[in-house]
């Protein structure tokens, strides 16, 4: 009879182990990834990010989109070809904006939104016409017709409200500036302006042949600030004095201010050869970059590294349905807007605590080895090793690539030994010491003399490096970090082990739970099965406890 109890006992922790691994798991892998995510943020990647598609069944008005802006009430106002969309988080608002337009005005129709906090929300068009948002009647008012001021050509490029409230129009015949009582005053004339930005003195204007350079309180003070690039698109990075310069075929550029060092990004991939519609702030660290043709690609300010964030390929569950970015905005909840010139709306939403789901594929190599997973263990290299019924899985997070060893053991447990070693627990093969690469340095049986059971449930290093091994039928093994016998102990049946402190050992079995002092050899044993008989209570369920408590730590010291 107590050889069956004992079989049954012996199954039902292995059960119970499995299950409360997998539930143990997600936990785990929740820890990693959001440890990741938080100790750097320059690290942005898209495995951080979900992604949600906004286009005609959305109700946008067209999959064309040229500017998105939000407001403080953390609406999205989105300009597409068409007209002007509002997006509340549930649906969508399409509003036309009027005016007397001519036949010609439609083709090639380019419309952006402008929004400032103290001024309101503005929108424009190609052709010159200015609108401003009127809350009581919720329509878009036309404001301002620059035609009716300047005469010949009217191609309006780039709206632009200065910290004074004066408004900038770059159009394709050069800069203009609308002041206060209306008029509008030529700043630059015979250049085709694409971006404006501005600090407190100075106003740049990105030109199709440079920047030009102008002071608020000279405008008349003008000068080249660079020649021979066609500018596309401006940011001005007020904490590190710099402005960086995305051009159109020529890739992204950076100059310092106070050195005048105009740099290239270096290692740009061939994407940045396309043209650089967008040049966004992420966060202190990142910027976001939106390419015509290339996606959406961030920046480490300080490293000056660049990565592609996301774009229409589709080997993850992040991508575009267009390549052709032309506008990338940041919400107040760090998700990413992104208007592209035939995709309509992705939104790349943040997770706060990505989670990142690994399985079994079946016939892909590229996978978890097995569903079943026993123990996780993290190796010096941090890459993840899984302790499944079909071998160990070895997972590298940074390039998702996965390798597989000991594919034909059920391995139980792992724990970490030293310089990077791993040593493997499995049932019914015995031990495998293991290098940080998965290769076997060393396999310890029964048979050979060096273990006293084969079937392993646990294996824990202590404070001084020693190995404690621990199984079914066979007593409790001490090794050295080189694998040498050093002592056992007469406890059988160990289900799981850990490190208390410098002095103990606490050991969880099918009879109860042990305290062993491994400098005195005192064993301590509580809940063992005769102390529970009058009380009709199974001892396995301490053996799960102990075991479900494992990774949260000990409180035995004060057990007696």
């Amino acid at each position: 009879f107590m050889e069956v109890y004992f079989s049954l006992c012996i199954y039902l922790i292995y059960i119970c182990k499995i299950q409360v691994m997998r539930k143990l798991l997600k936990y785990i892998i929740l820890l990693l990834i959001w440890i990741g995510t938080t100790t750097s943020k320059a690290e942005l990647s898209n495995s951080v990010f979900d992604i949600r598609h906004i286009g005609y069944l959305e109700g946008l008005s067209s999959q064309r989109v040229f500017s998105i802006a939000q407001d403080k009430n953390g609406v999205i106002w989105i300009a597409t070809k068409t007209g002007i969309d509002r997006f509340n988080g549930h649906t969508i608002k399409n509003y036309t904006l009027q005016g007397n337009f001519y036949h010609g005005d439609f083709a090639g129709r380019r419309l952006r939104v402008l929004y400032d906090e103290e001024y309101g929300l503005w929108a424009y068009d190609h052709t010159g016409r200015i609108y401003r948002y009127s809350i009581f009647n919720d329509c878009f008012e036309q404001d301002l017709y620059l035609g009716q001021f300047i005469s010949g050509e009217i191609i309006l490029n780039k709206l632009y409200l200065d910290h004074k409230g004066i408004f900038w129009c770059g159009l394709s015949t050069g800069l203009f500036r609308i002041e206060a009582d209306g008029n509008i005053t030529p700043v630059i004339q015979g250049e085709y302006v694409n971006d404006i930005v501005s600090t407190e003195e100075t106003i740049f204007a990105g030109t199709s042949r440079g920047i030009l350079q102008i002071s608020h309180s000279q405008i008349r003070d003008i000068n080249w600030l660079i020649n021979e690039k066609d500018v596309q698109s401006l940011f001005w990075d007020a904490n590190q004095n710099e402005l960086w310069i995305g051009t159109f075929n020529n890739g992204l550029w950076v100059m310092n201010q106070e050195t005048s060092n105009l740099l290239p990004l270096e290692g740009q991939s061939p994407g940045f050869i396309n043209p650089i519609r967008a040049i966004t702030e992420y966060d202190s660290q990142t910027l976001l970059v939106g390419i015509d043709g290339g996606g959406v690609y961030t920046v480490n300010r300080d490293t000056r590294q660049a990565n592609l964030l996301i774009s229409t390929e589709d080997s993850t569950d992040i991508f575009l349905q267009g390549n052709g970015v032309y506008a990338v905005t940041k919400d107040h909840q760090d998700n990413i807007w992104i208007g592209s010139y035939s995709g309509g709306v992705s939104v790349a939403i943040r997770s706060r605590y990505p989670v990142t789901l690994l399985t079994h594929e079946r016939g892909n190599p590229q996978s978890l080895a097995n569903n079943n997973v026993n123990d996780i263990e993290e190796n010096i290299n941090g890459e993840l090793w899984f302790a499944t019924d079909h071998g160990i899985s070895i997972w590298n997070a940074s390039s998702h690539i996965w390798k597989h060893v000991l594919k034909d053991n059920v391995v139980v447990t792992l724990c970490s030994g030293e310089a990077g070693t791993i040593w493997a627990g499995t049932y019914g093969e015995g031990v495998y010491l293991l290098n940080s690469q998965g290769h076997i340095i060393r396999h310890f049986t029964k048979q050979k003399g060096e273990l006293l059971t084969n079937y392993i449930f646990s294996i824990r290093q202590d404070k001084d490096g020693d190995i404690w091994i621990g199984g079914l039928d066979g007593d409790l093994l001490v090794m050295d970090k080189q694998g040498r016998y050093k002592q056992s102990y007469d406890i059988k049946w160990i289900h799981s082990l850990a490190v208390v402190d410098n002095e103990q050992i606490a050991a969880a079995t099918v009879n109860g739970f042990c305290l062993i002092n491994k400098y005195t050899g005192e064993v301590q044993r509580y809940a063992t099965y005769p102390e529970l008989q009058d009380q009709n209570a199974m001892p396995i369920s301490f053996a799960c406890f102990l075991m479900a408590m494992e990774p949260f730590g000990w409180g035995l010291k004060e057990a007696n």
